[in-house]
């Protein structure tokens, strides 16, 4: 007889958060901004728009528009075929280490959207911020192919192996970028072993508590992480 638990409760882990959260005062007119720009663009999906328009997004335009990019990067690739999401990837990566490049007729729409939201980006940010992002952004990029061969294959991954690749397809390291695009931290500061091990744990914290479950209520495609486990 088969004893396991028939249902999982989750703990409301934010319950006891400490500290108040404060809106921009420039958020409804940024809001409306990214809103409209994101309408100038084809968008995968009538359903991907539906889901697009149940977002509330908390950033200025910047964090908006990179907010969006990983919408759109994570709904394109995700696909069952690991040769189609790796020339997507390769596709953004070129867009961001090319952002004044005009990008060729008919290809996938995703590297006009990386291309603009970058050459927004780098008119503000610091060039150490750069430099962080291009790097963390890459690695959540290489994780896209990766997920899609699982698809590909039904491949079903061990807790372990899973919580591994999902600390790079989770994304939550290229954000740091909104808080670091305005100080010139060297490497020996966004390196120390201290920064990393919080990274690493606020990484832990969003991939348990939060985008998972927020992702799965507003109909998104990324449920299949939480069943290929």
């Amino acid at each position: 007889m088969d004893s396991r638990p028939k249902m999982i409760y989750l703990p409301d882990t934010m319950i006891n958060w400490p500290w108040p959260r404060t809106i921009n005062p420039h958020y409804e007119d940024v809001k409306a901004e990214v809103d409209a720009s994101i309408r100038d663009i084809k968008a995968p999906s009538p359903e991907f728009l539906a889901a697009f328009d149940k977002c509330d997004t908390e950033h200025l335009r910047v964090g908006c528009d990179m907010m969006n990019s990983f919408l759109f990067v994570e709904e394109y690739t995700s696909i069952d075929n690991r040769t189609g999401a790796k020339e997507i990837v390769n596709i953004v990566i070129d867009a961001l280490h090319n952002p004044h490049k005009i990008r060729p007729e008919g290809e996938c729409i995703l590297g006009e959207i990386l291309r603009q939201f970058w050459a927004r980006a780098i008119r503000s940010a610091s060039l150490s911020s750069q430099r962080h992002f291009v790097e963390t952004f890459t690695a959540f990029l290489h994780g896209m192919p990766a997920k899609a061969l699982d698809l590909e294959q039904g491949h079903t991954h061990s807790i372990d192996d899973y919580l591994k690749l999902r600390r790079y397809t989770i994304g939550l390291k290229p954000c740091l970028f909104i808080n670091e695009m305005e100080m010139g931290l060297p490497d020996e500061v966004f390196y120390h072993p201290v920064i990393v091990d919080l990274a690493e744990c606020i990484t832990n914290l969003v991939l348990i508590d939060n985008v998972n479950l927020c992702r799965e209520r507003l109909g998104l495609r990324y449920a299949h992480d939480l069943h290929r486990t």
